[in-house]
């Protein structure tokens, strides 16, 4: 499973944490970050929701790096 799934979080420093998931295919890699701005930051007024698509055009996803 730890080849096909991912999750983690993060945080930037005065400005936002996000949670982030994610599923690995042979050429394709399919994600989701929600990220919360803190109560200090004025850059980001509202949460936001994030959604990425990767695809490997030359080779499979070995040794792929985002």
């Amino acid at each position: 499973m730890k080849e096909k799934v991912w999750i983690g979080g993060g945080h930037r420093i005065d400005y936002a944490n996000n949670f982030q998931f994610g599923l690995l295919f042979d050429k394709m890699r399919i994600g989701y970050i929600y990220e919360m701005p803190m109560l200090r930051s004025y850059l980001l007024p509202n949460v936001t929701h994030e959604f990425m698509l990767t695809y490997a055009l030359f080779g499979d996803r070995r040794g792929m790096i985002w």
